[in-house]
């Protein structure tokens, strides 16, 4: 796990005071560039996280020290989930300056801590026909069923070893940057996140992904990993799209003809109409 150590002030941008010579195993930049602000530190904060950072220097919202996930721009543009140790003091001229040690975090198996078999839990896992995986609070895969990694290998190739990595590594950016989100939000307690992924299968052909994202929780009642499951709804998503097309395709067809027509629920006494009969029978909704 590489770490390195900052320390920051905030002005009117976010400078760099001092930053160890390891930033470059971490963000591929030397500690001279970010030192002369080439790239500006700011520029290597995901934008979603900054107001968070900045957040840090205001001593009457955050605690003296703790721990904050920050997602940061490598080099090479790939995005980092790293986690970042704080430390803040106030200077004598009244200066808030911020120590930080970030690093990428190292992947544990924060789900067997509590006596729990692997190898029966990735069972599990691989008896499904879903694509599921489990990432640690700071949004790295530490396991992954077969589906998972078969969907992210080469189609002829072995299946690839995921662990460590997020979904920065996986999907495109805007996918990640939304499952992020949906994901920080189950870290605080939602029972249940939904996204839905629109992308390409081996042959070219459009296909739809549903996500869902639950918090699993340890013996204690901390949420300590996300479980993910992917399941293909293709059929589904078109089906419904068809359904939408025909129900429109039957709306302009009857108000070209000038016919309505309702669906009458006999057991509620209930019924609903088309626009064309409203109009017919001089009726509002």
């Amino acid at each position: 796990m590489f770490e390195a150590d900052f320390r920051l002030v905030l002005e009117q941008h976010l400078n760099v005071l001092s930053v160890s010579e390891r930033v470059e195993s971490l963000l591929g930049y030397e500690s001279v560039a970010l030192l002369s602000s080439s790239p500006s530190l700011e520029r290597l904060i995901h934008v979603a996280d900054l107001p968070r950072v900045r957040r840090l220097f205001y001593l009457t919202i955050t605690a003296a020290s703790g721990e904050l996930g920050v997602r940061m721009r490598h080099i090479s543009r790939r995005i980092l989930c790293t986690l970042w140790c704080y430390e803040r003091e106030v200077t004598a001229k009244g200066e808030t300056i911020l120590s930080v040690r970030f690093a990428e975090p190292a992947t544990a198996n924060p789900v067997t801590r509590d006596g729990a078999s692997p190898v029966d839990l990735m069972a599990l896992m691989d008896s499904v026909n879903e694509r599921v995986h489990l990432k640690d609070r700071n949004h790295h895969v530490f396991l992954a069923n077969h589906n998972f990694r078969r969907a992210h290998s080469e189609s002829s190739g072995p299946l690839r070893d995921l662990t460590g990595l997020s979904d920065y590594d996986l999907f495109p950016e805007e996918f990640a940057d939304q499952s992020y989100a949906v994901e920080e939000e189950v870290l605080t307690g939602k029972p249940l996140g939904l996204l839905e992924q629109e992308t390409m299968d081996g042959e070219g052909k459009k296909q739809w992904l549903d996500h869902r994202k639950f918090p699993v929780c340890s013996k204690e009642g901390q949420i300590v990993a996300i479980l993910t499951i992917g399941a293909i709804t293709t059929e589904r998503v078109l089906a419904e799209r068809a359904l939408r097309a025909s129900e429109a395709s039957l709306k302009e067809a009857q108000k070209i003809a000038g016919v309505g027509s309702f669906v009458l629920d006999i057991e509620s006494q209930t019924w609903t109409a088309s626009d064309v009969l409203y109009e017919i029978l001089g009726l509002d909704k």
